[in-house]
């Protein structure tokens, strides 16, 4: 117990130095960028030691939520100090946006309590949505700016029967993925299967990661509104992935948003330095946009790389310590790499190749305002989906290799406390 409170209070202590450092953002005064920059490093360590402290999870997934908690809190303080030297202006409120599709903006906070709104509002806010009822943050994805959510009753019903559906559905998943013994001492136990079971594992792990995410996400947003909480700051955390007609629409728009803005925002260096330097070049204009945007999208994927890595590192040396598997902790992985450095491949390759000769096999009645919106036939829908998740499950079962070695499904770790499927099937109810 005195563990769990030692993790606790150096998240605590790492979100109010954070806190402050969103508090300084509200007084628009350049010498606080030094006060900012003065905090990170305490700030950082409290977040690293949460993640990274000498403390024994009791599970795998455990594990690696609090690296990823640590390593998000990290990447949000080099956002709002270090990263503040290169990008515009602080966050700002804008208006939600009205039937002509306006979002004017807020003034900036001037009163205290104002100002410390501002700071909660904006370190709780993943993906741009606001506490507030009528307003939201200027990064809010365009996809929801014209999202409306039912009245309060509506959205708790529908909660409460999504939860329930997540539930058994992410029960089925990990019923099929542990339907099999795992050979955690093979390189390969996913990628050396046969090419049906090749298919189905990674699938059953790519719907587990998204089904965990969501009814997570579903049961907060549930609770929260039923508390009080206006549906207006809920927007949904997935947009359909598994409906995706691209890879770039998959990871543009279907996947969650949660890393995208930090993300987004710890690439602005680099994307300025990249600027900088094709000003001294005579290349034109739109070279320029493609090779900056070209950039951004691998530094992104570099940075989801990086993320990856550490947290599955730290997965790794719990369970090793617990003698699941018989992964040996390792930073660099060789698995993971392929996976998450394998989609800007893949996107390049897609718009190079796949989607002209997709709009070259079934042209579209009218002239299409991109490449990627180009058409509607259901041929054209259809190949471009088989390509996408040939790329995804055909690149994902380095990831589940992975996952397997290091011993996610070893009989002592629990994705679900009872189970309905092997209830029926086995008669195990309680895991």
């Amino acid at each position: 117990m005195s563990t769990i409170w030692a993790a606790c209070s150096s998240l605590a202590l790492g979100l109010a130095l954070l806190y402050i450092c969103l508090l300084s953002l509200t007084i628009p005064h350049r010498s606080l960028v030094y006060v900012r920059l003065a905090i990170a490093p305490k700030a950082i360590l409290y977040f690293w030691d949460f993640g990274y402290g000498s403390y024994e999870p009791p599970t795998l997934f455990i594990s690696s939520a609090m690296a990823a908690v640590g390593i998000y809190g990290i990447m949000r303080v080099f956002e709002h100090s270090v990263v503040s030297l290169w990008g515009p202006g602080p966050p700002h409120w804008v208006a939600r946006a009205g039937k002509n599709g306006s979002r004017p903006p807020y003034s900036h906070p001037q009163s205290f309590g104002e100002r410390c709104f501002y700071a909660f509002d904006l370190l709780t806010s993943l993906r741009g949505a606001s506490w507030s009822t009528n307003r939201e943050w200027n990064w809010l994805p365009r996809r929801f700016h014209s999202w409306a959510p039912p009245p309060s009753g509506q959205f708790v019903k529908a909660g409460i029967k999504a939860m329930l559906i997540q539930y058994l559905l992410l029960d089925l998943l990990d019923t099929i993925f542990r339907s099999r013994s795992w050979d955690t001492t093979s390189r390969y136990p996913v990628s050396s299967l046969s090419v049906l079971e090749q298919s189905v594992f990674p699938m059953c792990i790519c719907g587990g990661i998204f089904l965990v995410i969501d009814l997570a996400y579903t049961t907060l947003s549930t609770v929260c509104v039923l508390c009080g909480s206006s549906p207006d700051s809920w927007p949904p955390m997935f947009h359909s992935p598994f409906s995706c007609t691209s890879l770039s629409d998959f990871w543009a728009h279907r996947w969650h948003w949660v890393f995208r803005r930090v993300f987004d925002r710890l690439s602005i260096p680099f994307v300025c330095i990249m600027a900088s330097m094709l000003r001294l070049t005579g290349k034109g204009v739109r070279q320029k946009e493609h090779i900056v945007t070209v950039t951004r999208t691998v530094i992104i994927f570099a940075l989801s790389t990086l993320l990856h890595l550490i947290v599955l590192y730290r997965a790794t040396q719990t369970a090793y310590r617990k003698n699941y598997g018989t992964e040996f902790p390792r930073f660099w992985d060789i698995d993971l790499l392929l996976f998450f450095m394998g989609q800007p491949v893949g996107l390049f390759f897609e718009s190079a190749v796949i989607i002209p000769i997709a709009n070259w096999m079934f042209p579209s009645k009218e002239q299409p305002r991109s490449p990627q919106k180009a058409g509607h036939r259901w041929e054209r829908v259809a190949l471009m989906r088989m390509c996408t998740w040939a790329f995804l499950i055909w690149t994902g079962r380095w990831g589940t290799d992975k996952w397997v070695r290091i011993g996610f499904f070893d009989e002592n770790e629990m994705v679900v406390p009872f189970s309905v499927w092997r209830g029926v099937w086995r008669g195990k109810w309680k895991i």
